[in-house]
């Protein structure tokens, strides 16, 4: 997280190979009431992507505030996913 009153604040969770759904809303929770609450600019994924034994990419995913394009993707994937609901439901229950 980049932060208002200095040059750079970051927050580091530590979580097991199989966080629960607990863990992920709290970390979720507290970075975006830090976010809404003005006090960081932008909260960004920090990891790295296996690529091979030898090798891994650093990766870099801001999750907000969410881009333009982003909200245009996820947008799209929602509309998607209710014309599947609605195909399916209108095979199961024809008119």
């Amino acid at each position: 997280m980049i932060s208002r009153q200095k040059s750079m604040h970051a927050g580091r969770f530590e979580l097991g190979q199989a966080p629960t759904t607990k863990e992920a809303q709290a970390i979720a929770d507290a970075l975006y009431s830090e976010f809404v609450g003005l006090d960081c600019d932008k909260v960004e994924l920090v990891y790295t992507k296996f690529v091979s034994l030898i090798s891994s990419d650093p990766i870099i995913q801001t999750l907000l505030p969410l881009t333009p394009q982003v909200l245009q993707l996820r947008t799209l994937t929602i509309c998607n996913k209710a014309n599947l609901l609605r195909s399916i439901v209108h095979q199961a229950f024809p008119a």
